[in-house]
């Protein structure tokens, strides 16, 4: 029986044929749907009601895609694990809760550019202890309150992405610094007011095991201080 399936880009995948796709393959258990821009609520919906298996499912730019399908999954799918939503269209945080809730084992999770705070980090903190990897790229209502909760509770975090997050302060990179000692990967893009040298230095001394790490248009930060990170972490790919 078919388990996984690959169909980025493309953009002619109809509902119609996602949920064919379902009914003649219900052991499903990795699917990919970047891109697939066509599809909507409809088709994932009745996939996730279908292949309760599930434990990857990538729906990055599938703009027609809701919360409502988060929360189908959220009921239906509790072996999920890997789940890619950036710009998909109006997740928000009772989605993303409702997700936490029903689908502990999490541990990647891309949300990119939605709409979630504080209130969807606290849920994950509470419920996903496995989680690895997250994005929250341009999460704008995310603040050091929500970003200290799932630091402290996803102890495993390997790789962070809060790029472009603007009501992240100094005070979210020292709590990273503080319960994230295991990061591999960073990425603070664009995040302007956030990155100054001595929380850098307080976030290198503290990740030695970084090897990623996005300072792009960090304005604020100097070479001195980029020479002062490679020293510490010696493995790490500094990006400016």
């Amino acid at each position: 029986a078919l388990r996984s399936l690959e169909l980025e880009g493309y953009a002619d995948i109809t509902d119609r044929g996602v949920i064919t796709l379902a009914q003649g393959c219900p052991l499903l258990t990795s699917l990919n749907f970047w891109v697939c821009s066509s599809i909507s609520d409809e088709g994932i919906i009745t996939l996730a009601s279908i292949c309760t298996q599930l434990q990857s499912l990538d729906l990055r730019l599938c703009s027609k895609v809701t919360a409502a399908s988060v929360f189908e999954v959220a009921s239906c799918c509790p072996d999920l694990r890997n789940f890619y939503l950036e710009r998909t269209g109006r997740v928000n945080n009772n989605a993303v809760s409702s997700l936490a809730e029903g689908c502990t084992q999490l541990q990647v999770l891309d949300l990119g550019w939605c709409e979630v705070g504080d209130e969807a980090l606290r849920a994950l903190a509470d419920h996903c202890p496995e989680l690895s990897s997250i994005s929250l790229a341009y999460c704008e209502q995310i603040t050091d309150v929500g970003l200290e909760a799932l630091c402290c509770g996803c102890s495993r975090l390997s790789s962070l992405d809060i790029g472009g997050c603007s009501n992240v302060t100094e005070i979210g990179l020292r709590t990273i610094a503080a319960h994230c000692p295991k990061l591999l990967s960073l990425d603070l893009g664009g995040c302007r007011h956030l990155v100054t040298d001595p929380a850098l230095l307080e976030l290198a001394s503290s990740c030695p095991l970084l090897r990623s790490l996005n300072l792009r248009f960090c304005e604020h930060v100097t070479e001195e201080a980029i020479e002062q990170v490679q020293l510490l972490c010696v493995n790490v790919q500094v990006r400016r």
